[in-house]
This record gives C-alpha cells, structure tokens and sequence, in this order.
C-alpha cells in the first residue's frame, strides 16, 4: 500500500512493528501512563497491576516504560497472543531496549520485571479455547464491553485467572486495557455463534 501512495505522489506515513524499527506505536502508551496515573489518583484508585495483551510488544513496553518514567513501579503482566512466553519475554526486552534509546531516558525498565503469560494463549494467535469464550461471555454480559478473540478476550481470560487464583492484592484495583480489536470480533462469529446468542 505504501509503494502504491507513494507511486501517487504522496508520503504515506508507515509505522512498522517489527523489532529492528523505531518503537514509534510504543509512544502513546508511554505519555498515556502519566495520565493513566493521575487519573486513577483523583478517582483514589489503587492499582496493584496492569493487564494487558502481548503481541508486537509495543504496548507491553510503552507501559512499562511509561510507568517507570512517572515514578510508579506497578507491575505489568502482559497476555501472550501471537507467540509463548518464552518467546515473548525477549521480544518486549528488546523493544524496551529500542524505546528507551528513542526517548534518550536510559534504562529505566530491569529486564527481569517484564512478565508475560501465555497461560491463556489457547493454542495461538487467533485461537479459542474455554478461557477465552468465557471471558467474551463475561465481558459482554456483565460489562457490556466487546473483546475479540485474537486479542482483548486472552488478556480479560488473564484478569480473570490470576484473580481466581488469587494473584491480586485484596482491595486494590487491578487495571485492565483494552487495546481494541473490535472489527476482528466480526471474523470470528462462527466460533463465538453459540456464546453470543446466550446474551
């Protein structure tokens, strides 16, 4: 699409999500941290983690840096969707590493905090399985908040695990963010067919 825009005449803008480039899709998530804060400040939340899905690694690492930078050490769990954890971990280290020399801030993020999950990775990238029906159902029938399943339904099945298993703290927030992905919802009716007609 780019070589055709710019056989046009025109300067298309391609942010790439590949490691080796600049982690340019990282940057929103690192100022959206520092608002993320103050909002959960004023509303007197106290978060005690972040979950969230972890694929091209640049919102993992946007948030973790993002965070560090604004002075907060909460953890950040980050859901595999596209690849294992053991695969993953060195995926968000290495566009850390990359974001931090873009924003000349040193290294504020260890490499030994990046957590990734892939117990609700449910066989791969855009694949289901119980946990992630389930936290679609839920999600849609308590919330009213849409998740698909490639993305947003893995990292709400995480939310929903660790908090059965008890990894969060009593009263405090757990905060969860939803990257989007609602047009992939629509690809994967046959799937969730049978869930959906519940609600």
């Amino acid at each position: 699409i780019a070589d055709e825009l710019r056989s046009e005449g025109r300067k298309p803008y391609v942010i790439h999500l590949s490691p080796g480039y600049k982690p340019l899709s990282a940057l929103g998530y690192v100022r959206a941290m520092g608002e993320t804060l103050d909002q959960a400040d004023a509303a007197g939340m106290n978060i005690s983690n972040i979950v969230l899905c972890s694929g091209s690694a640049a919102t993992h690492a946007g948030t973790l840096v993002g965070l560090r930078l604004a002075g907060s050490n909460i953890p950040v769990i980050g859901s595999c969707v596209r690849r294992t954890a053991d695969l993953q971990a060195p995926r968000v280290a290495q566009v850390i590493g990359l974001l931090q020399d873009l924003l000349g801030c040193g290294d504020v993020v260890d490499t030994a905090e990046i957590d990734c999950r892939d117990n609700w990775f449910a066989g791969g990238y855009g694949k289901l399985d119980d946990s992630t029906r389930e936290a679609l159902e839920m999600a849609g029938r308590l919330e009213g908040i849409p998740v698909d399943p490639t993305y947003t339904a893995k990292s709400m099945a995480a939310m929903i695990g660790l908090g059965r298993a008890g990894a969060f703290e009593a009263d405090t927030d757990v905060l969860w963010i939803h990257t989007g992905g609602l047009p992939g919802l629509f690809a994967y009716w046959r799937d969730i067919y049978p869930d959906v007609v519940k609600f």
